[in-house]
């Protein structure tokens, strides 16, 4: 039996991520940030693949060098969107680059005034569940996740686990 989870678009049976590469631009002067990420499946997806948003501006998915399909099919104020991705034939893999918006609600940005030493702006993400919030993720665990940040240096950006990206 699938369980299905009442905070999340996700169905499971349309398959399984088992890996994540997020390459980051941020962007403190708009509060946004420039998303190239990598999705690796468990097993090849055949035909569709829901994911959770939040305000986000897609630019480009793609597999294989083929572009895919997608739209936002459903929205609410607490799930946020519902990304739908179309056209898998039997990849395993798929890369999505999109921004998010400044009101993303797992992210928050602080100036220099906001920080311990003054120097930096900086940048801090809420770990869990609220990632969907401003990453296309699904609501399941996930094997691994790896983030490459760019910022102007590495320091100024905190994942929510004390360290910044690099």
């Amino acid at each position: 039996m699938d369980f299905h989870d009442p905070t999340s678009y996700t169905d499971l049976t349309q398959g399984r991520i088992s890996h994540i590469d997020f390459h980051i631009q941020a962007d403190f002067s708009s509060c946004t940030l420039d998303i190239e990420a990598t999705y690796q499946m468990q097993s090849p997806l055949h035909g569709s693949l829901h994911l959770d948003t939040f305000k986000l501006e897609m630019k480009q998915a793609h597999a294989n060098g083929r572009d895919l399909e997608w739209g936002f099919v459903a929205s609410d104020e607490v799930l946020g969107e519902r990304l739908h991705l179309k056209g898998f034939d039997g990849e395993s893999s798929f890369t999505l680059k999109f921004r998010t918006s400044p009101e993303a609600r797992a992210l928050q940005w602080m100036n220099a005034s906001q920080t311990v030493g003054g120097e930096y702006p900086f940048l801090q993400s809420v770990p869990g569940e609220q990632c969907a919030q401003h990453l296309p993720m699904p609501g399941q665990p996930i094997g691994a996740v790896h983030v490459f940040g760019e910022s102007g240096s590495a320091q100024g950006v905190d994942g929510g686990h004390g360290s910044g990206a690099g």
